[in-house]
């Protein structure tokens, strides 16, 4: 191999790394950027309002369906109220950024069943 081989597999290498490496920062600067995503939605500003209004609204809603509702319903919806009092605190008091722990609750709030479709509604409205 003569030298201008060697030099023009050398050059060749170097672009591929320059590229990789462009593609690494282009990479990191999504990775970030997903990460900003993220972190606005699993805030308060995003999820406490929502909560605050299931929260409110679902005491109500077993009052008025009390005579429609089957005790399980009746006892998912009890459960349901605590997380979700416990969460609302969680961001009004206790909010360390912490996005485990806001998975963690999101996801027992989620075990404890489907929160009622007109509940549901009031926060899509």
């Amino acid at each position: 191999m003569t030298s201008e081989e060697e030099k023009e597999q050398l050059d060749a290498l170097i672009k591929e790394f320059q590229n990789f490496l462009r593609e690494v920062v282009k990479t990191e600067k999504v990775k970030k950027q997903m990460d900003e995503v993220v972190d606005d939605l699993l805030g308060p500003d995003t999820l406490l309002e929502p909560l605050a209004i299931l929260r409110d609204a679902y005491p109500l809603y077993l009052e008025e369906n009390d005579d429609k509702l089957t005790e399980d319903q009746k006892t998912v919806g009890g459960r349901h109220i605590s997380k979700l009092m416990e969460m609302c605190d969680y961001f009004d008091k206790d909010f360390k950024d912490d996005k485990q722990r806001i998975f963690d609750l999101l996801g027992e709030l989620e075990e404890i069943g489907e929160i009622p479709e007109p509940l549901v509604k009031m926060i899509n409205d």
